[in-house]
């Protein structure tokens, strides 16, 4: 059972290899600079995050095995309100979809196809995409910030979901080590 804090970093859905360079860099600048005592963070069994360095710092680390596909598994931890994560009083979720049942989260958004295709017709006209639209649109309420990499996608999460307005940063990622010029 995972213990009540301050911090619930959920991290399930992380699982191409550039969001997980992105979490990774995250997570051992929050191990470096942040008291991680009273912070949980959830990650799927399977995950490659290592999370070793947010262990020494205080914070309690939660695999969480999936039982379903990682897609019906994702949409089950969206759509019902896990009991776990209650009574934590700030949430960051660094997996496009805001999760049931905790208020004011901080939603890190990396997936182009949460964009309605009225803004891009060609963006996500799959059925998983029209799912993951609904299940962010239904969970918005949640949400407290979207955060976002551009400008450009920025502007398009607000005008795919007017109801963001005023509720999206920008936080660009750094270009990774070794790519910068010389």
């Amino acid at each position: 059972m995972m213990s009540k804090g301050q911090l619930l970093i959920h991290a399930t859905n992380i699982t191409g290899w550039g969001s997980r360079n992105v979490v990774q860099s995250l997570l051992s600048a929050f191990a470096r600079t942040v008291d991680l005592k009273q912070t949980a963070v959830c990650v799927s069994d399977g995950s490659s995050l290592d999370c070793g360095a947010m262990e020494k710092s205080g914070a309690r680390v939660e695999r969480q095995r999936r039982i379903m596909p990682n897609a019906m598994s994702r949409a089950w931890e969206c759509l019902v309100a896990h009991p776990a994560y209650r009574g934590f009083q700030r949430c960051l979720v660094l997996g496009d979809i805001p999760l049931c049942g905790i208020h004011r989260q901080v939603v890190f958004v990396h997936q182009a196809h949460l964009i309605s295709p009225r803004v891009s017709a060609a963006c996500g006209a799959s059925l998983k995409f029209v799912v993951m639209r609904w299940v962010f649109r239904r969970n918005l309420s949640y949400v407290r910030t979207v955060v976002v990499q551009t400008g450009a996608m920025r502007d398009q999460m607000i005008d795919s979901y007017p109801e963001l307005e005023n509720r999206v940063a920008v936080i660009p990622q750094p270009a990774p080590n070794g790519f910068h010029a010389r």
